[in-house]
């Protein structure tokens, strides 16, 4: 139905849009491959409009696009059902309509709803009153926790490119080079930090979280020198931090 390709997704037929929006007979059945971009919720709040309805992120058109996260509350109406959405970053309103009054929704058929279970999606920004949301095309419930971490990758992998370009392979040999270099060269501090998310890493999946790490490291370390180390490490890029900084995963295993 759909696969992945550098980061993105790819997705066949209209989507569920607004009933009240009107489009041409022949355009709503031609079916088209379209691309979803794998973004945070920050990304999507911090983007802004243009005149024709495009959403920019990071300076590119972008409005088909990904987002991961956990289900905090749902709500059901005759037209439509909606849920908030939070990935860590920020919350999110992801709308489905009802193509008739009671109907479930097509990408919501086979969903089975938890209040708080992880989920991927599938949307479309749109601007409704100057308030934004996603309509839904798609929604799956994440079991393998891996796609957390996939995600996470395949988002700062996008924001890199759109913001330096597509790294050539001597680029990206060299960059892999100096990543590895960078964690040789590691002080004590970050060293100890690193080791310990590598250890919860492979024991519990690609997410790990601050507390935890922190938790482990109390008698090692105090707080200003724990801080000073996790954001050094995540501008050496080995690890890839939540925008709260509060959940990391490893770039350099």
């Amino acid at each position: 139905m759909f696969d992945m390709n550098q980061g993105g997704g790819y997705f066949g037929g209209a989507s569920a849009m607004d009933p009240g929006m009107k489009s041409k007979p022949m355009e709503s059945e031609k079916r088209k491959s379209r691309m979803f971009v794998p973004v945070t919720i920050r990304m999507i709040n911090d983007s802004s409009p243009r005149p024709d309805d495009i959403f920019e992120i990071d300076g590119a058109p972008i409005n088909e696009v990904i987002i991961v996260g956990r289900i905090i509350k749902k709500d059901e109406q005759p037209t439509r059902t909606s849920f908030e959405i939070n990935d860590n970053t920020g919350a999110f309103t992801v709308i489905y309509y009802h193509r008739e009054e009671g109907q479930v929704p097509t990408a919501l058929k086979d969903f089975v709803y938890e209040q708080f279970c992880y989920v991927k999606i599938y949307g479309t920004i749109r601007s409704f009153k100057e308030q934004k949301a996603i309509v839904g095309t798609h929604i799956h419930r994440i079991v393998d926790y891996d796609e957390l971490t996939n995600h996470l990758l395949q988002t700062f992998t996008s924001h890199c490119i759109r913001k330096k370009g597509v790294l050539s392979e001597k680029e990206l040999q060299g960059h892999t080079g100096s990543g590895k270099k960078a964690e040789r060269n590691l002080d004590e501090t970050k060293k100890l930090i690193l080791s310990t998310i590598k250890n919860l890493t492979n024991n519990g999946g690609g997410l790990v979280y601050r507390e935890k790490v922190r938790s482990i490291l109390s008698g090692k370390m105090d707080e200003a020198e724990f801080s000073k180390g996790i954001d050094s490490l995540v501008d050496d890029m080995l690890l890839i931090s939540t925008d709260n900084k509060q959940t990391f995963t490893l770039v350099v295993k």
